[in-house]
């Protein structure tokens, strides 16, 4: 039996950790802690899910591994190499690496993208692993298998449901574009795990709960033959 800890179990996605977990036999949750509570022992978990935004991700990991525990953070925190996140993240989430009390560096490198397609030998012997974003995932599953094939920028729209966007988003209109073209905060990730430049337009639908549709528009180096 494996004990598990979750930060931000109240949460949209410490509720869905929380829902996967329950269908295991071979686990349990020995810990909850949230911003009102806190219950269980954290020193008895072997593993901690830390469902919380990328400043509270930072300030958690680091007591967590104090007390020997592996951690699986589902914040952007710990996707990216040290480089990376400080010049290509960090800025479009507002956060400015050393003059931030919450920012690790240590933490930042030693972390594993937690990809199983790309990476599945180093997330098995990590301490820290950062889960891929959503529209990542979709993005970077589809385009880098076609390394070597497609060439230039690639052009994708995705269409999201809304249990994956902020709580508010039910007082505005059904369609939502945002941060399109190039400012979006999940297009490093995009890039620097599929190898290519990408042009993104985001679209949650409030008529829908949870899934992703992404199309993806590229040009092939030359063109492909029936057979």
């Amino acid at each position: 039996m494996y004990s598990i800890g979750i930060y931000g179990d109240t949460g949209m996605v410490g509720q869905e950790i929380e829902k996967v977990l329950e269908n295991h036999d071979q686990v349990e949750v020995c810990f909850r802690k949230n911003s009102r509570r806190e219950e269980g022992a954290l020193n008895s978990c072997e593993l901690v899910f830390l469902a919380t935004k990328d400043p509270e991700s930072m300030t958690f990991a680091t007591p967590i591994f104090e007390l020997g525990k592996k951690v699986i953070d589902m914040s952007g925190a710990f996707r990216f190499p040290r480089k990376e996140f400080e010049e290509e993240y960090a800025p479009r989430i507002g956060l400015t690496p050393y003059e931030s009390a919450d920012y690790v560096p240590d933490l930042v490198e030693e972390a594993v993208y937690g990809m199983p397609a790309l990476l599945q030998d180093q997330i098995a012997q990590a301490r820290l692993v950062g889960n891929p974003g959503c529209y990542p995932t979709s993005v970077v599953l589809a385009l880098r298998p076609l390394k070597g094939i497609v060439q230039g920028e690639a052009t994708i729209v995705a269409t999201s449901g809304i249990s994956g966007a902020r709580k508010d988003v039910e007082e505005v209109p059904n369609e939502i574009t945002y941060a399109y073209g190039r400012r979006h905060k999940h297009i490093p990730e995009m890039e620097l795990y599929s190898g290519f430049r990408v042009n993104f337009t985001p679209i949650v639908l409030q008529s829908v709960f949870r899934g992703i549709n992404t199309n993806i528009r590229v040009e092939l180096m030359e063109p492909l033959s029936s057979s």
